[in-house]
């Protein structure tokens, strides 16, 4: 396995103006550069609306195409007693959707638990959205009326959507992914920020963040109805599940304030009043001290999405459901088992992919786009975010479908510049027909196809990437060097700008340390264990998983070092550690 290019380590613009806006408020010279780093010249004079918003700062939800009509719909359902359906995606952002619509629906709404039926597509057998898999499971179920709730998904899915309504169940879709035009002609409603007729001026929420703007406005309508009071419990109380979701999904955190104050106020409620899921997650984990955002998207996040890309997803969900610790241990240690498979077999898929991505890369191509043969699935995905960090351009992975010969799914993930969905309904029009389906964002999305149509899809990728003219090649964006050693007051500085995510990313620092000493560590010594002098301090730090460096390191090396801060608490003693992302050598003392 080799790589075809040395990563670069690129330092972060800073905007000059919001630099001095942010001194001018009041944050340290250190906040103030990591902020300006962040958010462009045009925000100098609101950049506080998105590191501190506030409550009244959320964009109304009436905003939202087809709310009012979901909200009337779910009532009626709710009122009159008929079944309801709640159908969402296999990932973390479709389980923690699927807590916000049946917490609201069982715990506020007093509806039956026996009359809400839960559906989640088996990724491999059914492949994404309301596919015609779970369509067939809802009416061998014996489902012949009543209202299906889709979250995260549905947008795109109008065929199946119109055998449901055939069948007598009407469909309410909340989503947040790119959409053609309205939505499902045969859904009762399409809720869905990105909607071109749609006024909700957030276009990056998170689909969990759709169904809780949506549960929401249920609830007001049951007040206006009289079926529930005024003092009907809010639901507040489901912001941690949102705060998951939002931040597992990698929705942008720099343009949406609303998903900055959401993660804010969901992790301050798993903090200050924790649910037996967040204790038992922590536990399995090895998770000390405050959950942060870096918890959720890192730890607890990757630990949820492995039920649904190994087999079922649901174990998430009753995890998120359970009411005692031991019971949310026996969910918490069974999607950890999963996870640790699901790692084994990304680590030899990955090799498989970097080999072709490598090859590609050697020919020329912009894009890379890697048939795997005897690829999985629910992991090709991960596979794909590492090659895009690896070769540093838009990626994608295909593997077979399980249980339909000839078929073939795949995942993509993009680079700043490179719209994935936008990429797909490209192909789309340069070679109509060959994509059976197709669905996603700006980072990130999906598709369905033949194998026969591989090669073409593969040019047609390299293409696109191409036509957008993104730049390519690995790099580590950092945010230079710290201004003085690192300690638990640097961790502490930078803990007030959180949540940090996706496009409001969390510090990385580069900058040239004294190597000390070094040891390998771990099985098979597969990591690096260090003590650098950083700024006159010495510090220790880890690197995970290094593999071969291209040099020996020795002693009194100096080197230059790319880095985040973390806390170690070890015999109720914390300490300031660093982890290392990549080190160079960058010549003897």
């Amino acid at each position: 396995m080799s790589v075809v290019e040395p990563r670069r380590i690129v330092v972060r613009p800073s905007s000059c103006a919001v630099h001095a806006a942010a001194l001018a408020r009041g944050y340290t010279p250190l906040q103030a550069s990591i902020i300006a780093r962040r958010l462009p010249d045009s925000m100098a004079e609101s950049f506080e609306n998105v590191v501190r918003p506030s409550l009244r700062q959320l964009d109304p939800p009436d905003l939202l195409p087809d709310i009012d009509i979901a909200a009337r719909r779910i009532a009626q359902a709710v009122i009159c007693q008929e079944p309801i359906l709640i159908c969402v995606d296999h990932d973390a952002d479709g389980l923690s959707s699927l807590m916000v619509i049946y917490g609201a629906l069982a715990d506020v709404m007093r509806v039956d638990p026996a009359r809400i039926h839960c559906y989640s597509s088996h990724r491999m057998r059914e492949g994404y959205g309301v596919s015609d898999g779970v369509v067939d499971r809802i009416l061998a179920d014996g489902h012949a009326a009543g209202v299906m709730i889709t979250a995260d998904q549905g947008s795109q899915d109008e065929p199946r959507i119109g055998r449901l309504a055939a069948a007598g169940i009407q469909t309410v879709v909340t989503d947040h992914h790119g959409i053609d035009g309205a939505g499902p002609p045969s859904a009762v409603a399409c809720v869905n920020p990105c909607r071109d007729d749609s006024q909700f001026p957030d276009k990056c929420i998170a689909g969990c963040h759709v169904a809780w703007l949506v549960m929401a406005h249920v609830r007001r309508e049951l007040i206006r109805c009289g079926h529930l009071t005024e003092n009907a419990p809010k639901l507040g109380f489901l912001l941690p599940f949102v705060a998951l979701g939002t931040t597992a999904d990698c929705v942008s955190f720099a343009r949406s304030r609303n998903n900055r104050l959401i993660v804010q106020h969901g992790l301050h409620l798993i903090n200050t009043r924790p649910d037996p899921c967040w204790a038992a997650m922590s536990q399995v984990r090895g998770v000390t001290g405050p959950i942060t955002s870096e918890t959720l998207g890192w730890s607890f996040g990757p630990m949820v999405n492995a039920g649904g890309r190994l087999d079922d997803a649901l174990p998430g969900f009753y995890l998120f459901r359970a009411g005692t610790l031991d019971e949310a241990l026996v969910y918490a240690e069974k999607l950890h088992a999963s996870n640790n498979e699901r790692r084994s077999i990304e680590g030899k898929m990955r090799d498989v992919a970097l080999d072709e991505a490598v090859r590609q890369v050697a020919a020329g191509a912009r894009g890379v786009c890697v048939w795997l043969e005897e690829g999985h699935s629910g992991i090709h995905g991960v596979v794909a975010s590492r090659l895009t960090a690896a070769v540093g351009r838009p990626a994608m992975c295909i593997s077979p479908k399980q249980g339909e010969h000839g078929v073939v799914t795949a995942s993509a993930r993009g680079v700043p510049g490179f719209h994935v969905r936008d990429a797909f309904a490209w192909i789309d029009t340069q070679a109509p027909g060959i994509l059976l389906k197709y669905g996603g964002h700006e980072g990130a999305g999906g598709l369905t196809s033949l194998e026969e149509h591989i090669p073409r899809i593969q040019a047609l990728w390299a293409q696109v990437a191409l036509e957008q003219g993104v730049e390519v090649g690995p790099q580590i964006q950092t945010d230079g060097s710290l201004p003085g050693p690192p300690s638990l007051s640097t961790l502490a500085e930078l803990a007030v700008l959180e949540p940090y995510g996706r496009e409001f990313d969390a510090p990385v620092f580069s900058q040239d340390a004294t190597l000390v000493s070094h040891r390998r560590v771990g099985e098979e010594g597969k990591h690096l264990q260090v003590q650098l002098q950083i700024n006159g301090e010495t510090i220790k730090g880890i690197w995970f998983s290094p593999g071969d460096i291209g040099w020996s390191p020795r002693p009194g090396d100096q080197v230059r070092v790319v880095f985040t801060l973390s806390a170690n608490t070890y015999r109720g003693r914390t300490s300031c550690e660093v982890q290392v992302q990549h080190m160079e050598q960058a010549g003897p003392v």
